[in-house]
């Protein structure tokens, strides 16, 4: 569970939103404040240290993976201070570019290529925000988002083009020539 969050300070704004597992596998949107079952902690191993940020982003995106979902209070329950020397004031795009990238990694299976289409979607929806107002910080984060997209299809036609090359190849030719006798010539699995 978690709450509604006021910002004070530098900034001021109320932002929380409903539970969203795809939404929050682009966008962080849960407080720093929620409520856990130590259970859960336990079942998804806890925070990453390995992290240089963004580990309670990692958790609660592990315990999505893991079938543990979140639930919003609707009221403005926890009182943020935006300072400029606070810790996502002062994250570079280029590290937080990285510890992107890094999650990513640590979910492959949930950054497929499928899910770039709900990630485009979900980009959507962060642009319209933006332009209400609601979150103007993401802005820049979402231009981030959008190349690290980007990598992922390059990388996808890539590993296609490769794939593609391969199963042209001579050797693999040969390798499934041979596959396919032995399917037929059941005494030489005997050899």
């Amino acid at each position: 569970m978690y709450t509604q969050r006021v910002h004070f300070g530098e900034e001021s704004m109320t932002v929380g939103r409903e539970y969203d597992f795809d939404r929050l596998l682009i966008e962080n949107y849960i407080n720093t404040n929620a409520l856990y079952r130590k259970s859960d902690w336990e079942k998804v191993g806890g925070y990453r240290e390995d992290l240089s940020c963004f580990q309670d982003w990692e958790f609660w995106i592990n315990f999505g993976k893991h079938g543990i979902f979140g639930k919003l209070i609707p009221e403005p329950l926890y009182f943020y201070r935006r300072h400029p020397a606070s810790i996502s004031a002062v994250v570079s795009p280029k590290h937080w570019k990285e510890a992107y990238r890094a999650i990513m990694n640590l979910h492959d299976d949930l950054y497929t290529f499928d899910k770039i289409f709900d990630i485009n979607i979900a980009r959507q929806e962060i642009i319209n925000d933006c332009h209400m107002g609601e979150i103007p910080m993401l802005h820049g984060r979402l231009h981030e988002t959008y190349q690290l997209h980007a990598e992922l299809v390059n990388k996808l036609v890539t590993t296609e083009q490769q794939l593609q090359h391969l199963y042209r190849s001579r050797g693999w030719k040969i390798i499934s020539f041979l596959h396919r006798l032995r399917l037929r010539l059941p005494f030489i699995n005997k050899l």
